[in-house]
């Protein structure tokens, strides 16, 4: 019996060693996680804090998955090198830790500031097999399948998200964006009004059902909401004239609402606050078109460009403007080109559109070969819709 006793007491010493091994192992990994997250994340958030540069993000994320939307961040940087440094270390986490949802979810951050966008999809998703309601990472990936033109996909995580918060006023907003994608405009209305049931200060929202108003023809309630917007805004612009968006709420509802130049006014406002604002550029492109500004609307879909490479639908616009207007051809066809090789959508008019523009800048150029082939790609795809 006494040597049995001394035998359990044996084991018992030599398990709790390897216990104690083990908890110290876990902790010497944790902490170098902490470290290796901690460095990742100041290499890409752009925005610069005024606190000490040890400070432990992981430890606040963990707290609060609610800062990951924060707009103390914005991850975008100058220099490329810095999202390379930030992807290895997050591969160092992972291999560390093949569970750690935060690392695939900021992978596939960086990712999409490099417009890789399915190899960002596919480390969102990762995250979100670990944890089926990260809401975070859903929110990105309904982002991002809406970047790719998956918008069925998209709704699926839509209505995963306001399952998990039925009372999320922005959930019900960016289900309607993606039904108005996908041309159920009278869905997307239901949602933009239980939106406003819950948010009746949301902006963007206004704007939005102005839009798909509009886009049914009906004028009058489409004029209602965009006023209402512009009127939210103009109360929000006397406390704070120094934000970028509020001007760009008006230049958007401006715009709609066919008032060029004062949308161009609010426009101009919103990208001198902040000169890399994608939504204001894109939209100042399309007003001075309107207003015949050509070369102010190249510019500005160049510059789009620089901040959204992968963008077809502007490289179509863009080579629209060379051939239409300032009859530069060699440069529309490139810009054609590009909006073909881009667009992994087929079923996008604009994939057709951009074969049937290319084809009559090559007829201009002689080249009448490659006008038939793209006239014939056009005319395949406009015989199937």
């Amino acid at each position: 019996m006494e040597e049995n006793s001394k035998s359990v007491i044996t084991v018992n010493t030599s398990l709790a060693k390897i216990e104690k091994q083990i908890a110290i192992g876990e902790k010497i990994i944790n902490k170098t996680i902490e470290e290796l997250f901690n460095k990742a994340f100041r290499l890409i958030n752009s925005k610069k804090i005024d606190i000490d540069s040890n400070y432990n993000y992981l430890s606040d994320f963990l707290k609060d998955e609610t800062l990951l939307d924060s707009e103390k961040f914005s991850f975008v940087v100058q220099n490329e090198e810095d999202y390379i440094q930030a992807l290895e270390l997050f591969d160092k986490i992972i291999e560390l830790n093949g569970s750690f949802k935060l690392a695939y979810y900021f992978k596939g951050i960086v990712l999409q500031r490099i417009h890789l966008i399915e190899e960002s999809i596919n480390f969102i998703s990762r995250a979100i097999e670990i944890d089926k309601e990260f809401i975070m990472a859903i929110v990105k990936r309904v982002e991002l399948l809406e970047e790719k033109f998956e918008f069925d996909l998209a709704l699926n995580d839509c209505n995963n998200l306001i399952i998990f918060k039925p009372d999320c006023a922005e959930f019900y907003h960016t289900r309607a964006n993606v039904l108005f994608s996908l041309d159920k405009k009278i869905e997307s209305i239901n949602d933009y009004n239980i939106s406003l049931e819950l948010d009746n200060t949301n902006i963007r929202v206004y704007n939005n059902l102005g839009r798909t108003y509009k886009s049914l023809g009906n004028d009058k309630l489409a004029k209602e909401n965009f006023n209402k917007a512009i009127r939210l805004v103009e109360e929000n612009v006397i406390v704070d004239n120094k934000n970028a968006k509020f001007h760009y709420y008006i230049g958007y509802a401006k715009w709609q609402l066919d008032e060029f130049t004062t949308s161009l006014e609010s426009l101009n406002k919103a990208i001198q606050i902040n000169s890399d604002y994608e939504s204001a550029i894109n939209i100042r492109a399309i007003v001075n078109k309107e207003l015949n500004n050509h070369i102010e609307a190249i510019n500005d879909y160049k510059k789009y460009l620089e901040l959204n490479p992968l963008d077809f639908i502007t490289y179509n616009s863009l080579g629209f403007l060379y051939y239409q207007k300032t009859r530069e051809f060699e440069k529309a066809k490139d810009c054609f080109t590009k909006a073909i090789d881009l667009n992994h959508s087929k079923s996008n008019p604009t994939y057709k559109n951009s074969h049937y523009f290319r084809s009559n800048v090559r007829k201009i150029l002689g080249d009448v070969n490659g006008s038939n082939e793209d006239y014939m790609v056009y005319q395949k795809f406009e015989t199937k819709n």
